[in-house]
């Protein structure tokens, strides 16, 4: 979906030349969430560098079975990626594929392992499974990002209109579901139309806010 000659970027469906460097723009965005460090000990940049490539191969896992990634394009340069996972959408890679493909990646995800915040992940990880009682079917935003030296210019917002208009054309959905660590964040999607359905504390000030968004016939 193009956007108007004043929009600082343009949003449109990944290609797949330009995955890798979609999955990148997002995995070293999501180093500043609060998620990701509380989880990990970032205090070294060999592990900073590993966190990302370890985060990009995942994005770039999760477009391969058949999750959408969106681009934010300014000039020809990725700025920013939203993905999104609409349950029932065909994989672009067989599951054995994938799976194969992830085999060389391993060593290196076991090696973050040293650098995870123990005593906090299980906590953390139950405080991250989406109530029970949302509205199903629906769609999830898995990530939003936008590279650091662009945050600001109003590109989150495109990819936020991107998202929800890729969301509302199938007309079975409830809605869309995200959750979030950042209060501020929380507040941002908020004026997007998204409602707080759930809150979950895990010691130390750190929150899991829930959010949901319904389609905009059943919002009124």
């Amino acid at each position: 979906m193009r956007t108007d000659r004043e929009a600082p970027a343009w949003v449109r469906d990944v290609t797949p030349g330009e995955v890798a460097r979609a999955a990148w723009v997002a995995a070293e965005a999501f180093q500043g969430e609060a998620f990701t460090n509380w989880l990990f000990d970032l205090s070294r940049e060999r592990v900073r560098a590993q966190l990302a490539r370890t985060f990009a191969r995942t994005v770039a896992r999760k477009w391969e079975a058949g999750d959408s990634l969106l681009v934010a394009v300014a000039g020809d340069e990725i700025v920013g990626a939203a993905l999104v996972h609409v349950p029932g959408q065909p994989a672009r890679s067989p599951r054995w594929r994938r799976a194969l493909g992830s085999v060389p990646h391993l060593g290196r995800t076991l090696s973050l392992a040293r650098w995870i915040r123990w005593r906090r992940i299980l906590s953390t990880l139950k405080a991250m499974q989406p109530p029970p009682d949302l509205r199903k079917p629906h769609a999830t935003l898995v990530g939003l990002a936008v590279a650091p030296v662009h945050q600001g210019t109003g590109i989150a917002r495109l990819l936020l209109d991107s998202a929800h208009a890729r969301v509302e054309v199938e007309a079975d959905l409830e809605g869309i579901y995200l959750f979030t660590g950042d209060a501020r964040n929380r507040d941002i999607y908020t004026r997007f139309g998204y409602r707080l359905v759930r809150e979950a504390s895990r010691g130390a000030g750190f929150t899991v806010y829930h959010m949901f968004r319904p389609h905009e016939a059943q919002a009124g």
